[in-house]
């Protein structure tokens, strides 16, 4: 079955926006497409000349489709990099991944979605890299407001004390700790849990996680 760490999140009712290729989020969005094999799955212009209903959630996956009203759509699932639907056109090299950043469709898209207009949660272990987030610290936007969740173990008080001001300082980011002690990264499951509960009744559109 699908892990419950996606059910949580899925349940927050946002817009997703992955550059996994898997599809679990896939599976919440379209549950009808579950039990369908790769070469069965419908591409989206044909599920759309089929009429889907109007604010159904929808899964995204061609460079084509990414335009700034897919991000209107609760519940919508956007795979950045492509996705196992069409494995010809997954990113997978570095060659792809810099020919991918310069289409006009992508470019545009990253513009929309960094242009300050919507609440976003990040998620990933890569992001405990600076380098994966300069990206992101580079666009900041003067007012607002970025916050970054960070793992620690009880005996790394004093040194959180160094990378949260070093943080404020740098990248005008507020570290917020959670403890590794008992559950080591296990414990994110039940802050996304939480998360998800809290997050439910105040998502609007535009949602975006």
């Amino acid at each position: 079955g699908i892990p419950n760490v996606y059910n949580d999140l899925y349940a927050i009712n946002a817009c997703f926006v992955t550059t996994n290729y898997d599809e679990w989020l896939d599976k919440l969005a379209e549950p009808h497409m579950a039990d369908m094999t790769p070469t069965k799955k419908e591409s989206v212009s044909v599920a759309e000349s089929k009429a889907v209903s109007a604010g159904s959630p929808r899964v995204f996956y061609r460079k084509e489709d990414l335009t700034s009203e897919i991000l209107w759509g609760l519940g919508n699932v956007i795979h950045l990099h492509g996705s196992l639907r069409e494995p010809a056109a997954m990113i997978l090299t570095t060659q792809d991944y810099f020919k991918h950043y310069r289409n006009q469709y992508v470019k545009e898209f990253a513009k929309k979605l960094f242009s300050g207009e919507y609440a976003i949660l990040f998620m990933g272990y890569s992001l405990e890299e600076d380098d994966v987030l300069e990206y992101i610290l580079r666009k900041k936007i003067e007012g607002q407001k970025y916050f970054r969740l960070f793992p620690i173990f009880s005996f790394q008080e004093k040194l959180f004390d160094h990378l949260r001001a070093y943080n404020l300082n740098q990248w005008q980011t507020e570290l917020l700790p959670y403890s590794r002690d008992r559950r080591n990264r296990e414990q994110l499951k039940e802050i996304i849990a939480i998360w998800s509960a809290q997050l439910r009744p105040i998502v609007r559109p535009p949602g975006f996680l």
